[in-house]
């Protein structure tokens, strides 16, 4: 009976044994093997969706700045074209060639004269945001990634040409004008900008004089002649180094078109 009932007992074992359900437990750990990577692929989507939606945000500032800056340009090469323009028949009057002038003319470019600008008016701060946070690397089109890498070198080509000028001006040009010219009168008929006269200026105050003065001996001295023929330079070197065509700096102007097509482009898909 002892020896029988220990057989009895050993097949009972292995019957348990064999009843272990595999089946069931393949299934599960299928299961949880397909959960664990299904898993991994939504943290993969979810990450790569966010970069999609941070590449998107990037290229919308982008855009932004880009049309703002295209705006810009036209508004500069008017700007600084209308100032130029001013300098040299400055000095055509003050060398007697070409048609006279009145006084109140002489007064007027004379006023254009006294305009000057920032050279971080192109400091771009989105792109310099995007630059410098590594968003670039969020861009996927290579040709527009290549292309917004290109830009920092470009606005810092014109910021150096603008700040000879902005310098020249600070430096010489405007203490010779203060010393020589009545400031006070110039003031009375500042209006618009130069070349967007759709830009108005207003001093918050209204100036008179009981007696006006003549700048026109002013024009015919050599050294202010050629003050007016360095500003003269110093604006045709902005108007065509930093914002025209010029091959050795930068293409501003050829450059800005092609970029925000590419940007619209990305952001239509």
């Amino acid at each position: 009976m002892t020896q029988s009932g220990h057989l009895q007992t050993h097949d009972l074992g292995m019957t348990e044994t064999q009843e272990i359900p595999w089946k069931r437990i393949s299934v599960e750990a299928a299961a949880i093997v397909t959960s664990i990577l299904l898993a991994f692929s939504i943290d993969a989507w979810w990450d790569e969706y966010q970069d999609r939606q941070r590449e998107r945000k990037i290229l919308e500032v982008l855009l932004v700045e880009f049309e703002w800056m295209k705006d810009q340009l036209e508004w500069d090469r008017n700007y600084y074209g209308a100032i130029k323009a001013s300098a040299l028949r400055l000095v055509d009057i003050g060398t007697g060639v070409g048609k006279s002038a009145s006084d109140e003319e002489i007064d007027r470019l004379l006023e254009d004269l006294w305009w000057w600008s920032l050279p971080e008016t192109w400091s771009s701060a989105g792109l310099r945001s995007v630059v410098s946070s590594g968003g670039l690397a969020l861009i996927s089109n290579e040709d527009l990634r290549r292309d917004i890498g290109g830009w920092p070198v470009i606005l810092s080509s014109v910021r150096d040409v603008v700040s000879r000028e902005h310098d020249f001006y600070r430096d010489r040009f405007m203490p010779y004008l203060s010393r020589h010219a009545s400031l006070q009168q110039l003031a009375m008929i500042t209006d618009g900008t130069p070349g967007n006269p759709e830009s108005s200026y207003d001093w918050g105050h209204t100036f008179e004089l009981k007696k006006k003065r003549s700048h026109r001996e002013m024009l015919s001295r050599q050294e202010f002649q050629n003050l007016l023929i360095e500003r003269a330079s110093n604006l045709n070197d902005i108007l065509v180094i930093a914002l025209g065509n010029d091959p050795y700096s930068g293409y501003v102007a050829d450059s800005i078109e092609p970029t925000i097509r590419l940007l619209r482009q990305e952001l239509a898909k």
